[in-house]
């Protein structure tokens, strides 16, 4: 669990507007949203990766298919979503909001 609260503190972008879907997203809508951007975003079947794998074009495909699992992952667990939805520094989020959940965050971590 350690592992997940350092990466939520790290965390600038918002899961839900990653897989385009409401906060309140059902399990099923969550997995629809994931497999639908994979399929758009997965490096092998990026034109610019069978190209060159060394281009920029294909290093962005790279980038945003690791944000969309990375998403999937967190939100697609009850566990790390519950968690997530707890303490997750949204960006979004007031400055006043973000300050309390970094505060949260760094207790239940016991270091900041």
């Amino acid at each position: 669990m350690l592992v997940l609260e350092l990466a939520v503190a790290q965390q600038q972008t918002d899961h839900y507007k990653v897989l385009g879907v409401k906060k309140d997203a059902k399990d099923r809508e969550i997995k629809k949203a994931y497999h639908k951007l994979a399929l758009k975003h997965h490096p092998d079947k990026s034109a610019d990766c069978k190209k060159s794998q060394e281009s920029n074009q294909c290093k962005r495909a790279n980038r945003v298919f690791m944000k969309i699992s990375r998403a999937y992952e967190t939100l697609s667990d009850p566990e790390k979503r519950r968690y997530y939805d707890q303490v997750a520094v949204h960006a979004s989020a007031p400055p006043v909001v973000r300050a309390a959940r970094r505060a949260l965050l760094c207790r239940a971590t016991r270091g900041c």
